[in-house]
């Protein structure tokens, strides 16, 4: 998927703000206004005006302490440990919206929400659940939502094809597909 004009010029003036450890107002105002304009933080998190602008500056700081640590990290996807890498533009356009839409729906709902992931076999569901579930943990904070994947791979298939089938473990070992069912 490919960015957007003001997305690749907000993924530019990420790494020029990171590249720095303080931040002039101008840069800082010029990102601002970049992620009001940006249709997915808009549209999820319905940032408009004053308050728009306040979130913006508190995602900031959340993203400068964190993203070091999303530029490379391993989660757990079905199981098995994935090594994954995410741009500044990434992090900031992408994923941080979807994680803090999480974290208002479920604070609306008593801490509680089920959201689902679809699409075809091997399009990145798990990987994005993963993703999505360590950053909505990181950006809550302790004491904050808590995110759990709830993987439905390999359901799929039948339980004969997943019993009689093998797969290796990272480790080596050889199981049943059944036993990761």
């Amino acid at each position: 998927m490919g960015l957007t004009h003001t997305g690749s010029e907000t993924a530019a003036l990420l790494e020029r703000l990171l590249a720095h450890e303080s931040s002039d107002s101008d840069q800082m105002d010029r990102l601002v206004a970049l992620t009001m304009r940006d249709r997915l933080s808009r549209s999820l998190l319905g940032l408009k005006g004053h308050q728009g602008r306040m979130h913006i500056r508190r995602r900031w700081e959340v993203f400068r302490q964190t993203f070091p640590m999303w530029f490379k990290r391993v989660v757990s996807v079905a199981g098995l440990p994935v090594d994954v890498g995410l741009s500044s533009g990434q992090c900031w356009l992408i994923y941080m919206p979807l994680a803090e839409y999480l974290i208002e729906r479920a604070g609306r709902r008593n801490g509680r929400l089920v959201a689902g992931v679809t699409g075809t076999p091997g399009c990145g569901k798990s990987t994005l659940s993963a993703i999505l579930a360590a950053m909505v943990d990181e950006i809550a904070g302790p004491g904050g939502i808590q995110a759990t994947v709830c993987s439905m791979d390999g359901f799929h298939y039948t339980n004969e094809y997943l019993a009689h089938t093998q797969m290796k473990l990272p480790d080596g070992r050889e199981v049943s597909m059944m036993t990761r069912k």
